[in-house]
């Protein structure tokens, strides 16, 4: 599930192969090395709402991006193309209105 964008609770990230579907991890150079995951983003920072009030535009596009090839997919269901859940998008939509009024 998709959480409001605003300032709470850390985020976490991972890399993950879209073919395999397993989190991308290089290979340590030394035993010392501190392990890759997970990588912490704090949601409190200034630096994170300075990103997000950047990125938001792009968040933006590519849910109406997304919108748009999900009615594609409905239409193509029928060949088996699966397509998100209406529910699903609604739920993505009002997250993303509430992170635009913060």
């Amino acid at each position: 599930a998709i959480k409001v964008f605003s300032a709470g609770e850390p985020l976490y990230l991972y890399l993950i192969d879209e073919v395999q579907g397993t989190p991308v991890v290089p290979p340590r150079v030394s035993e010392d090395d501190p392990p890759v995951y997970p990588i912490k983003i704090e949601t409190k920072s200034d630096e994170y709402i300075s990103f997000m009030t950047t990125a938001m535009p792009y968040i933006q596009t590519g849910f109406k991006f997304l919108k748009g090839i999900n009615t594609v997919a409905t239409l193509a269901k029928s060949l088996g193309v699966p397509s998100l859940d209406k529910d699903m998008l609604v739920n993505i939509g009002q997250n993303i209105e509430k992170a635009k009024k913060m």
